[in-house]
């Protein structure tokens, strides 16, 4: 909800307070087009929104549980160099979130071994 501006705009006026500067980019990676989506129309208009006020990754890419299931290293190639977050919802159940967090690890051994960095919020 942070990209809709009633959200954005409290998010602006309280999480400095508690001294968070860091919030989630809106989704602008995908590997099937939501055409459906207004956040594929409209994320990158509200993600720069949210860059004016905060910190954040340059690019968010949070898979499909169903369609993107065969994601991987070549992901990278849609950032350029830049940070790109990965989002999941990883568990250990013999569901969906088991096989994210399978896939997500792989991602990552993928991505150090072809020399990228992974780095956490505190070094953004």
């Amino acid at each position: 909800l942070h990209k809709f501006k009633p959200f954005r705009e409290a998010l602006v006026k309280v999480l400095p307070q508690f001294g968070i500067a860091r919030v989630r980019n809106v989704q602008d990676v995908y590997l099937t087009k939501p055409l459906k989506s207004p956040t594929f129309w409209f994320g990158p208009f509200w993600g720069k929104k949210l860059r004016q006020h905060f910190k954040s990754p340059d690019h968010f890419f949070m898979p499909d549980s169903l369609a993107d299931r065969n994601w991987n290293t070549n992901l990278l190639c849609r950032v350029n160099g830049a940070s790109l977050e990965v989002g999941v919802h990883p568990g250990y159940q013999e569901t969906w979130r088991s096989s994210d967090r399978i896939t997500v690890q792989a991602f990552a051994a993928g991505v150090k071994a072809a020399g990228h960095e992974l780095i956490g919020w505190k070094d953004l």
